[in-house]
């Protein structure tokens, strides 16, 4: 059944997932027609999303089939989700990409070109976070306002959400939570002398 079909292929692209996670920071993807460097994997129920190095964007429909696809920039790509029925990948240059296939994209305005490292969807809508404390907010995806993070001289690097609550880590044992994305409080990680790479 088709219900069977999108459970399957659920699975599947979260042992891809869990396969390219449980690599050191980068991972290197190769077949006779391309290699990039992968950072994230997203999927809806129709299609699976790649991207990394180089502004790499690549489809594909089954997780073993791979088609690359036109970016519309040649920076790192670090983080793609789908959420809110499109796909939404950030990246170098402060670059905010949409799709609602995950075949054609837009550029999105950000409002800043320092890097963004991550993003998380809520049904409220999505938190994207960067470079020296960088929050952004957004409702829809298209535009995004900037929110305090407290800190100014830590990048944050990854950011997760539950239940409408966000998560969000980074360098220097960083932890912030938030419970709408836009009111942030420091928790201590007892880490200080290391950087957390990724919260879920």
């Amino acid at each position: 059944t088709a219900m069977k079909k999108t459970v399957l292929f659920t699975s599947l692209l979260l042992s891809v997932f869990v396969s390219l996670s449980a690599c050191a920071a980068q991972l290197k993807f190769k077949n006779t027609h391309f290699s990039s460097n992968i950072y994230s994997i997203a999927a809806s129920a129709e299609r699976a999303v790649m991207v990394g190095a180089d502004g790499y964007l690549a489809t594909s429909e089954d997780g073993i089939d791979w088609t690359l696809r036109d970016s519309g920039t040649t920076g790192e790509i670090r983080n793609i989700v789908h959420a809110h029925g499109r796909f939404m990948a950030v990246g170098e240059g402060g670059i905010i990409l949409s799709s609602a296939d995950g075949i054609s994209w837009n550029k999105e305005d950000s409002g800043t070109s320092d890097p963004i490292n991550a993003i998380a969807c809520a049904n409220s809508g999505c938190v994207a976070v960067g470079f020296r404390g960088m929050i952004l907010t957004s409702d829809t995806g298209s535009k995004w306002i900037p929110r305090n993070s407290g800190i100014a001289d830590k990048g944050l690097l990854s950011v997760a959400s539950s239940n409408g609550k966000y998560v969000a880590v980074g360098e220097g044992g960083t932890i912030l939570v938030s419970p709408d994305g836009i009111s942030w409080e420091a928790r201590k990680s007892g880490q200080a002398a290391w950087d957390l790479y990724h919260v879920s």
